[in-house]
C-alpha cells in the first residue's frame, strides 16, 4: 500500500472531516466511525483538534521511523497505557471498547462486558437507586477496562479494504436510521405562539408549505430578513415560512387571508363544501377528485378550528393570571 500525504490527509480534512473521511484515508476506521456518527468528533470539537494531530496520524499510519521510536519510548515509560481523562469520558458517554481501540491502544472485549455486567447486578440489588443502569454499567465498564483491559497496541492498523470500508458503510447506514427514527419519532418544532409540533407530525405540513415549494425565494426573502434585523426574526421567519402547523396552507386552500374573521373563514368553508361535495357528481372519476378536494377542505378547516382554539384557550389563561401586586 502506497505511503499517505499530509497534505491529502489535510484536504481531506478540510473537504469531509466532520464526517471522519480524513480517517478513513488514514486506516483510522473506529475514529472515523466515531466522528460520523457524533458530528465531527461530539460538534466538531475533535474535527478541529485533528488540525495539530494530523502530521502524528499520517506517520503512525506510514509506520514512520521517528513516530515508531517516539512509542517505544513511551512503552518503555509505562507498561500499560496512562489513563486519559478525555478518553475515558469519551468511552463513557459513547462506546467504552470502540473508543478504548482508538490509537496506539486497545482494549479486551472481556473487561468491558465485564464492567456493565457488575453494574447490572449492583441494579438488580438497588432497584431505587436514581442513577440508569445504562449509565451506571458504561462507568463500570470504562473503570474495569482501563483497570484491567487497557495495554498497548503491538500490531500495526488493519489497511482498508473493500470489505471493512464496506462494514463501516453498513454501520454508518444502521447508526443513520436510528437517529432518524429517534428524531421523527420524539423531536418537535416550537412554533412563534410557544406550540410544540411533533416532527412526525410537520413533515407533511412542510411538504406543503411555501418554502419547500419555493425554495430559492425563500432562502432570498430569510437572507434579506437576516441582514435587516439579525438571527432572532430569521429563524422565527424561517419556521413560519415552512408552516409546521399547516396554518398557512389550511388558509390557502380555504381561499382566505391568514387572520381571517371566524365567519369569514365558516363561510368560505361552507361554499368549498357544497361546490366539492362529492354526491354532486355521478361520474366516478369525478367523484373520486371532488373526494380527494372535500377531504382536504375538511382536514384544511379542522386544522384552523383547532389552531384557534388552542390559541384563545391561551389567551384565556394568560388574562387570568394575577399580575402581581404593582408595590
Amino acid at each position: 500500500m502506497r505511503r499517505r500525504n499530509v497534505a491529502a490527509a489535510y484536504i481531506l480534512w478540510a473537504i469531509g472531516g466532520p464526517w471522519g473521511l480524513h480517517h478513513v484515508y488514514l486506516a483510522r476506521h473506529r475514529q472515523a466511525f466515531l466522528w460520523l456518527t457524533t458530528l465531527g468528533g461530539f460538534l466538531g470539537f475533535g474535527w478541529i483538534r485533528d488540525v495539530w494531530r494530523i502530521p502524528d496520524y499520517v506517520a503512525d499510519c506510514n509506520g514512520d521511523p521517528d513516530y515508531v521510536e517516539r512509542i517505544i519510548g513511551r512503552m518503555k515509560r509505562h507498561w500499560k497505557p496512562p489513563v486519559d481523562v478525555t478518553r475515558v469520558v469519551v468511552e463513557v458517554v459513547y462506546a467504552v471498547y470502540l473508543v478504548a481501540n482508538i490509537g496506539a491502544e486497545q482494549a479486551e472485549l472481556k473487561w468491558a462486558l465485564l464492567g456493565a455486567y457488575v453494574a447490572t447486578v449492583l441494579f438488580c440489588f438497588n432497584p431505587k437507586n436514581p442513577t440508569s443502569p445504562i449509565c451506571q454499567s458504561s462507568v463500570t465498564s470504562a473503570i474495569f477496562t482501563n483497570w484491567k483491559g487497557k495495554s498497548w497496541r503491538r500490531t500495526r492498523y488493519r489497511r482498508y479494504s473493500a470489505g471493512l470500508i464496506g462494514c463501516l458503510i453498513v454501520c454508518a447506514v444502521l447508526y443513520g436510521s436510528l437517529l432518524f427514527s429517534a428524531l421523527y419519532h420524539n423531536a418537535y418544532i416550537t412554533t412563534s405562539d410557544g406550540e410544540q409540533v411533533k416532527l412526525r407530525d410537520a413533515v407533511g405540513n412542510i411538504k406543503n408549505s411555501q418554502a419547500w415549494q419555493h425554495p430559492l425565494e425563500t432562502v432570498y426573502h430569510l437572507w434579506r430578513i437576516y441582514g435587516a434585523v439579525g438571527i432572532q426574526d430569521t429563524w422565527r421567519d424561517f419556521i413560519e415560512a415552512i408552516d409546521p402547523q399547516g396554518e398557512l396552507n389550511a388558509y390557502q386552500i380555504l381561499g382566505v387571508y391568514p387572520g381571517a374573521s371566524e365567519k369569514t373563514l365558516r363561510s368560505a368553508y361552507t361554499e368549498l363544501v357544497k361546490q366539492y361535495h362529492p354526491d354532486k357528481t355521478f361520474d366516478p372519476k369525478e367523484k373520486l377528485e371532488r373526494q380527494k378536494k372535500f377531504m382536504e377542505i375538511q382536514k384544511a378547516f379542522d386544522t384552523l378550528s383547532t389552531i384557534r382554539m388552542k390559541r384563545n384557550k391561551a389567551n384565556k389563561v394568560d388574562r387570568s393570571e394575577p399580575k402581581g401586586n404593582a408595590f
